[in-house]
């Protein structure tokens, strides 16, 4: 049992940095003063040890001087991750929405329409199937 949990921390270990160095690439390239990664899944979400091993990691990889936070999000499939980074950087310096798809209602809406998911308000709505298949909103 012992071998299994070492073999269990190696491996997550490596996932970890082999992620950190990632998202370094991307930080050290964007070069912002303060920048947030939203990060999804389940491993990140639910290994006790694994937001703290890539933090670590980015720490040594990023560039001195520059910020960063890692943020969970939680829409899923991982798709909308950016999105929600990028608009939430914007709602937390106070910068006014562009279009409606930039609230965070509308950006729910976006996220659903592209990952199929429908909203419970609308599960059994006739109007909303008829809408998703013309395309209208």
């Amino acid at each position: 049992m012992l071998l299994l949990r070492e073999v269990c921390t190696v491996v997550s270990r490596r996932s970890a940095n082999l992620g950190a160095a990632a998202i370094a690439s991307v930080l050290n390239r964007i070069r912002e003063p303060k920048m947030i990664v939203g990060v999804d899944g389940s491993t990140y979400k639910y290994h006790p040890f694994y937001h703290f091993w890539v933090t670590e990691k980015l720490r040594d990889l990023v560039d001195p001087g520059l910020e960063f936070q890692l943020i969970l999000t939680g829409d899923g499939s991982g798709k909308g991750a950016a999105l929600v980074a990028a608009i939430a950087d914007k709602i937390a310096k106070g910068v006014p929405p562009s279009t409606t798809t930039h609230t965070p209602d509308g950006v729910n809406k976006l996220l659903n329409k592209q990952n199929g998911i429908v909203p419970p308000n609308k599960r059994n709505s006739r109007r909303f199937v008829s809408e998703s298949l013309t395309g209208q909103n």
